[in-house]
């Protein structure tokens, strides 16, 4: 298989007091690439879907309220995400098989989601998600559904929230909050259900559901 980058392009509006970048990339092919770097600040949008297998979409932004949203259909698909500023919200969709998602946030009340799903063969999956957030007043949703597959949140922060989800067979969960005054809520339904590992340090709350055999 011969595999191709692509350097997605941008284009630049100036205004007179702000600046403002939009991305939007299609790619249906495996074996691509798509990487996006923007040093500017005020209502950056990037937009990238890939659907096939075997894809890579990486973001690297530093900004403030920005728009992020990348969707992957197909098995072996990665997310690569390094997000700097205040505001942001971001959006990660992985339909498949075999399919990482890695996020690094450091900023404050910044938002961002992860969904991990089958496509087509029930409990099927081997996903694996890593979602790190540095910063004050962050919230993070992780969901995944399928089986064997693994989850992972650090929160460093005050006044942080996490909410994640798992719903299959032999999921793994693990949730690390540091700071004071951070609050999680944990959902685990399905059979062969791991150890929740729960680690907290500070004045924080945390609720637990957990169902299976």
């Amino acid at each position: 298989m011969i595999s191709r980058y692509v350097l997605a392009a941008l284009l630049l509006v100036f205004g007179a007091t702000s600046v403002f970048a939009q991305e939007n990339l299609n790619q249906v092919d495996g074996g691509s690439s798509s990487e996006t770097s923007r040093p500017w600040a005020n209502a950056n949008d990037v937009l990238i879907e890939q659907i096939g297998t075997d894809n890579i979409a990486e973001v690297v932004a530093y900004s403030d309220s920005s728009a992020l949203v990348v969707e992957q259909h197909g098995d072996e698909h990665r997310a690569n995400v390094r997000l700097s500023g205040s505001d942001n919200q971001g959006d990660i969709s992985q339909q498949g098989d075999r399919n990482a998602a890695d996020v690094t946030i450091d900023g404050m009340i910044n938002s961002f989601s992860i969904s991990q799903t089958t496509a087509q063969v029930p409990f099927a999956g081997d996903n694996l998600v890593s979602l790190d957030q540095s910063g004050l007043g962050n919230i993070a949703f992780q969901t995944q559904i399928g089986r064997d597959n693994d989850m992972k949140l650090r929160q460093n922060g005050a006044d942080n929230f996490a909410d994640l989800y798992q719903e299959g067979q032999s999921n793994r969960m693990e949730l690390e909050q540091n700071g004071d005054d951070n609050s999680a809520r944990l959902k685990q339904f399905g059979l062969s259900a791991a150890p929740i590992i729960v680690t907290q340090t500070g004045g924080m709350s945390v609720e637990i559901t957990q169902t299976g055999e």
